[in-house]
């Protein structure tokens, strides 16, 4: 398929006004009593309308998924929030995949889940951050305009700190050579994550797969997801959303970092950044 269809396949997403576009929220969440109801109250307050969240919490051993439902239930959110609950803990890179392709394991999820339609657009929205503001998401629909902007990274604000994170713009010559696996030494495409679902759908599964395990990565999977991503959209797909719009959760001690341990974590990014790059669309 050439890029002409791809561009046909954005600009099917984008026909009308902003108004139009349709968001597919993906929340992974585990143990996050202390953080899920602000989540998705701030899902809940947004301004921008036009989307859908599917929450999957991850076989927690707290109260995160009864809180969730409580709110679901009590904001009759039932026909805007899909809550699944795992009955074993998979990790975030799996939930994603599975919220984005769409499963039948119904043993691990308890229901089929629906893949997400091609024209949509995901949106990464992890269960213990929130949005900075309620426009956050309106924010978003306006790049989306362009139907030639497949992918979006932005800038955040770790909280509770209040500090600003390092995201940036990816210099022009690291697009125009689609470099970005040896571009800096952490990942500057961070939250807001969102992109086009199609082009998710492009990257192949097995490069999600730890050798070590035959299964899904439990650490860094956000750099497994974005780099093919932003190889496929390089030639003026990607755009940088720099006004603060997220606010990243730095204090829970959950973090795959505190947990796996940041060596764990180096090695399998530099296994990621050591796979082949993926041809531009």
């Amino acid at each position: 398929m050439n890029k002409a269809y791809f561009f046909l396949l954005a600009l099917w997403g984008s026909l009308s006004s902003a108004r139009d576009i349709c968001f597919h929220i993906v929340t992974a969440s585990y143990n996050n009593e202390r953080y899920s109801i602000r989540n998705i109250e701030m899902m809940a307050k947004q301004t921008y309308t036009h989307w859908h969240m599917v929450i999957i919490n991850d076989c927690s051993t707290d109260a995160t998924g009864r809180l969730l439902r409580e709110y679901i239930d009590a904001h009759q959110l039932q026909n805007k929030v899909t809550l699944i609950t795992n009955t074993r803990n998979c990790g975030a890179c799996r939930n994603i995949d599975d919220a984005i392709r769409g499963s039948t394991d119904t043993v691990l999820h308890g229901q089929i889940i629906s893949e997400c339609p091609d024209n949509r657009v995901v949106v990464i929205y992890d269960g213990d951050d929130c949005w900075t503001n309620i426009r956050s998401l309106e924010r978003i629909s306006h790049e989306y305009q362009n139907p030639k902007v497949w992918l979006t990274y932005g800038q955040f604000r770790i909280m509770p700190e209040g500090v600003i994170g390092w995201c940036h713009e990816f210099p022009r010559d690291v697009c125009k050579r689609g470099s970005f696996r040896d571009y800096g030494v952490v990942l500057i495409s961070s939250h807001p994550r969102t992109f086009r679902a199609w082009l998710y759908k492009r990257i192949r599964q097995k490069d999600l797969i730890d050798p070590r395990t035959q299964d899904y990565l439990r650490v860094t999977g956000d750099t497994a997801i974005m780099f093919p991503m932003l190889e496929m959209a390089a030639h003026g797909h990607i755009r940088f959303i720099s006004d603060v719009i997220y606010d990243y959760n730095g204090a829970n001690p959950l973090s795959d970092w505190r947990v796996q341990g940041s060596e764990e974590q180096m090695y399998v990014d530099r296994m990621i950044r050591a796979m082949p790059r993926y041809e531009p669309l």
